[in-house]
């Protein structure tokens, strides 16, 4: 049964919450309840905590705006970092149902949810100018303490409650064994398979690289993720926006897939496109929205829904124009023998981007369109299809339908230094889905934790992070942060694909094998590093969590154990990077005092 008491704080003290009645009394009426209803009467109804009861940061209470429980509800969530924190005991630790009660009369709000100060989800509070619940999902509660925050994201909402009840049951995966497409190619089948298998064991690393640089340059985003963690990603990732023909109008010139087929001669790495793709016409091209803006809503007045239903129009002659120019550069893929991960009209929900300026219908349509051009009319068979959900109330609205979608990918940008994994999502969308399809988080900002992942049982099948400042600005991913993820056992870098990876035969990925061993760990005052006795050390870095490097130390070549001492460090997460004549290689260690 569900058990939990509400802890508040007042003048710094923590009291538990008894309103108007005895712990005896209480306990005496759910006992009368259970005799008169059973035992499940509780457990279905779960256990409100009021928001009132919190700990507020910027917020208020109120009682203006009635139909709310207890004693009123908070609001006041209109500056960064608002929040409430409700902290309660509970009785086991496990997976729970948590929904919250709301009003959200301004319109659909999306604020932070935090779990033991664990952000674990932005939840999306749809407009409501009456209290309400919505169903947020299934969340992972300890033994003892715990706590519930919402932290302002968009604010302007009213909270009430916080409601606990024991977990839905999550549907059984059911994923097909093949692409979408029955003409699919060999490489496509045998990348299907690949990940198919895999899914739920690993994470596969991701990056996109820049559009109209070479992930050759030394400035590139992949050499960069190269040079901080000794690791190139599994999947490497680009756009074709400047192929679109209006900006190709503008004397716009890609080099996209001539460094996609580089890539994956040079690596044998896999390759995911997305196409942020410039209106076919009606582009005002003004100082305010540039012509190259042109893939945003508020930049053109391309009107999909119109052109779709009018395909006698010169409106539809120049969206089928720019299908076909982008299934010539497919195609060359194609010749190469490159199966792609191909993702496009992404975010559409969002309305943001003219594909889904018009509504699920329009959307829907205009995928179906692509597939049945790109597929049928050019016969372009090495495409695995990714389509961009949400787990909101209309996801399904918008779902192409089960003809036509491979696989399920989720955007996620989170706060700087965020490492969340989106569990509840992926738990949400396991269900809304049926489990039919496998899940990826195909573009993300800051990047996701592999430990919570792993917590979590949120094992999304790749990541892919954004270019310039997401994957190179130490202040949204920490230095360390990346270090540690690419350096993970729970994530698949390209030096861990096994050679013929494409002639998939059932074989696992390689586990990481740490060639220099480490100890104590955690360690207080000095760390011993033993070398393998072929590996001549050359320079070893110690790098805190914010990225900086506290100490570098040069050893003879010819050692093999280094003593450091640690007497300067203060406690925290560190990662000692050491290069050698092996290549480089990194571990995470923790200094206590």
């Amino acid at each position: 049964m569900l058990m939990g008491i509400v802890f508040f704080t007042y003048k710094q003290s923590p009291f538990i919450f008894l309103p108007l009645v005895t712990m005896k009394q209480i306990l005496a009426f759910i006992f009368s309840i259970i005799l008169l209803f059973g035992p499940n009467c509780v457990i279905s109804q779960g256990l409100v905590f009021e928001a009132e009861d919190g700990v507020f940061e910027g917020v208020n209470k109120a009682t203006s705006h009635k139909g709310y429980s207890g004693s009123g509800y908070v609001t006041g969530f209109d500056e960064d970092n608002d929040k409430v924190t409700v902290t309660f005991n509970w009785e086991t630790a496990g997976k729970y149902q948590l929904y919250i009660g709301y009003a959200a009369p301004g319109g659909p709000k999306k604020n932070y949810l935090y779990i033991n100060d664990d952000l674990v989800s932005e939840v999306q509070f749809y407009e409501n100018d009456n209290f309400t619940e919505v169903n947020v999902g299934r969340i992972v509660l300890d033994e003892g303490e715990n706590s519930i925050s919402i932290v302002k994201s968009w604010g302007w909402f009213q909270l009430d409650y916080f409601r606990i009840t024991e977990p839905e049951q999550s549907v059984e995966w059911n994923i097909r064994k093949q692409p979408v497409n029955p003409n699919a190619s060999d490489e496509a089948i045998e990348l299907y398979d690949f990940l198919l298998f895999h899914f739920g064991k690993t994470t596969l690393a991701g990056q996109f690289q820049q559009e109209g640089g070479s992930y050759t340059d030394e400035d590139s985003d992949i050499n960069y993720v190269y040079s901080i963690t000794g690791k190139y990603p599994a999947l490497y990732g680009n756009d074709l926006i400047d192929y679109s023909p209006s900006r190709i109008e503008h004397g716009t010139k890609s080099q996209a897939i001539d460094d996609i087929i580089k890539w994956h001669q040079n690596t044998g790495g896999m390759v995911t496109l997305t196409w942020h793709w410039n209106a076919p016409t009606d582009l005002p091209d003004t100082e305010e929205q540039p012509w190259w803006s042109g893939f945003y809503t508020r930049a053109t007045n391309f009107d999909i829904a119109w052109v779709l239903n009018n395909p006698e129009s010169e409106r539809y002659e120049l969206l089928i124009r720019d299908i076909d120019a982008i299934a010539v550069q497919l195609k060359r893929l194609q010749e190469e023998k490159i199966p792609v991960l191909w993702r496009p009209l992404h975010e559409a929900e969002g309305a943001w981007f003219w594909w889904g300026a018009k509504g699920p219908e329009a959307c829907v349509q205009l995928w179906q369109l692509l597939y049945e051009r790109l597929t049928n009319h050019h016969q372009i068979n090495n495409l695995l299809w990714v389509w961009t959900t949400t787990d909101s109330n209309e996801a399904l609205n918008w779902y192409p339908g089960d003809d036509y979608v491979d696989i399920l990918g989720i955007d996620v940008y989170l706060p700087d230094w965020e490492y969340g994994v989106s569990p509840i999502m992926f738990e949400n969308l396991r269900n809304m889905f049926e489990g039919k399809r496998m899940l990826t988080m195909s573009e993300n900002g800051t990047i996701p934790s592999p430990d919570k992942m792993v917590k979590y049982g949120t094992q999304w099948l790749y990541n892919c992070t954004w270019t310039g400042d997401f994957i190179t600005d130490p202040d949204v991913n920490s230095v360390g942060h990346k270090i540690s993820f690419f350096n993970h056992s729970a994530v698949t870098t390209l030096d861990e694909l096994p050679e013929a990876w494409k002639k998939y035969n059932g074989i696992s990925l390689k586990k990481k094998r740490n060639r220099v061993q480490i100890s104590p760990n955690p360690a207080s005052d000095n760390i011993k590093i033993r070398f393998p006795y072929n590996a001549l050390p050359e320079k070893i870095s110690l790098i805190n969590a914010k990225g900086q490097t506290m100490r570098t130390v040069y050893p003879a070549n010819t050692v093999n154990e280094l003593q450091i001492p640690l007497e300067d460090f203060q406690p925290g997460l560190y990662m000692i990077i050491i290069q050698s004549n092996q290549g480089i290689e990194s571990h995470k260690i923790i200094i206590n005092k």
